[in-house]
């Protein structure tokens, strides 16, 4: 939920950001393919605050335990795995607000459950978002003030540091930027992180949930230009107000029906039945997005 970070001052630093998968330290996210953006179009500061809290956790960690200087803590193998695991009980705080608002990422990352949602792209959950960052941020803080060992501590440190940038960059937009948002880039890549050679058979249909969400199709679902556009008309009423660059848009536009067609061709390279329908109707709205951006 820009073009990298939302134009923000704090890309750079975040998108250095790790997703973790359960019971590891932290792994470096992969940028998704055939897009000019992140994962979610780098649409809203929330879909990146997630996993940057664990910037560096895996690499801090094997460092100090690797490092020449580290032989001096005289720290046996069974306490290093035990403050390992402690960090990554820290982190997967974060990880499972950044899964819970943005399962599209959670797939990428391989989890299953997630496969047939989708993000709910609405001011109301960008608050409730940002209320449960505040509240994971307390409980870090809490944490580092009584927390003995020394690595964890570090660890707590950047969580804490990489939260408190993100909340005050994600204030800053709220402030200052219309972010322009590529409903065709994001649904594109929604659906091909299922729809992808390695991904195994089973998950592929639940790309068709996801279609069919995306277009509005399934019960309680608007549809997702809709909640885009929304979003970007609550930026616009507001005084002072920073577009995007005009050439980036127009770019964007230029390239989105690369995006389009490319829907259909992954859903008919995958042979996912019941496709037709739903994309047809996304197609619809999708142009009526893009001729509403111009």
């Amino acid at each position: 939920r820009l073009d990298g970070a939302r134009e923000k001052i704090f890309r750079s630093t975040l998108y250095v950001a790790c997703h973790t998968l359960p019971g590891s330290a932290a792994k470096q996210r992969q940028q998704p393919q055939h897009s000019d953006s992140n994962f979610r179009g780098d649409a809203v500061n929330r879909r990146i605050a997630g996993i940057f809290a664990v910037i560096l956790i895996a690499g801090v960690a094997t460092t100090l335990i690797l490092s020449p200087a580290s032989s001096n803590a005289s720290v046996s193998s069974d306490n290093d795995k035990s403050w390992i695991a402690k960090s990554n009980e820290y982190a997967n705080v974060l990880i499972d607000i950044e899964k819970k608002h943005s399962p599209e990422s959670a797939s990428h990352d391989g989890l299953k459950q997630y496969d047939e949602l989708i993000s709910n792209d609405t001011h109301e959950d960008d608050i409730a978002e940002n209320n449960e960052r505040r509240a994971a941020l307390d409980k870090l803080k809490a944490a580092l003030a009584t927390e003995q060992d020394k690595y964890v501590k570090q660890d707590l440190e950047i969580m804490i540091h990489s939260t408190e940038l993100a909340l005050r960059g994600h204030q800053y937009s709220e402030d200052h930027l219309v972010t322009y948002r590529n409903a065709s880039a994001e649904v594109y890549q929604g659906l091909r992180v299922l729809l992808d050679d390695q991904v195994s058979a089973d998950r592929r249909p639940a790309a068709l949930v996801r279609l069919r969400k995306y277009a509005g199709l399934e019960p309680g679902f608007t549809p997702e230009t809709d909640k885009l556009k929304k979003l970007m008309e609550l930026q616009m009423g507001k005084p002072n107000i920073i577009y995007s660059a005009r050439s980036r848009v127009e770019t964007a536009l230029s390239r989105n029906g690369l995006y389009v067609d490319g829907i259909a061709s992954l859903f008919k390279q995958y042979n996912v039945p019941g496709w037709e329908e739903p994309y047809a109707k996304l197609k619809v709205q999708l142009t009526a997005y893009d001729d509403w951006i111009k």
